[in-house]
């Protein structure tokens, strides 16, 4: 049994270019799909929605710190978080 030295070098040669020309296109639609990504999220942070959420969210935050300041100076220390959500 004779090995063909060059058919296994012909076949690398198109698995690398194979794997190259693939690598290469997969990587041009992936920044495209990253682009079309970043887009949607610029454009849903700056929606009327995202801002009302933002709003929310820093309000909470802020009564959590109001609260836990006036636990730590001994405040309404009737056992337990004196927390009061409107």
């Amino acid at each position: 049994m004779r090995y063909d030295w060059g058919m296994s070098i012909r076949f690398r040669l198109g698995l690398v270019i194979g794997f190259g020309t693939g690598y290469y296109l997969g990587a041009k639609a992936g920044h495209e799909r990253y682009k079309q990504i970043r887009q949607f999220l610029d454009r849903a942070s700056r929606s009327e929605i995202a801002e009302k959420a933002k709003a929310g969210i820093d309000l909470a935050v802020e009564r959590v710190r109001e609260a836990r300041h006036k636990d730590a100076a001994g405040v309404g220390a009737g056992g337990g978080p004196d927390l009061l959500l409107d």
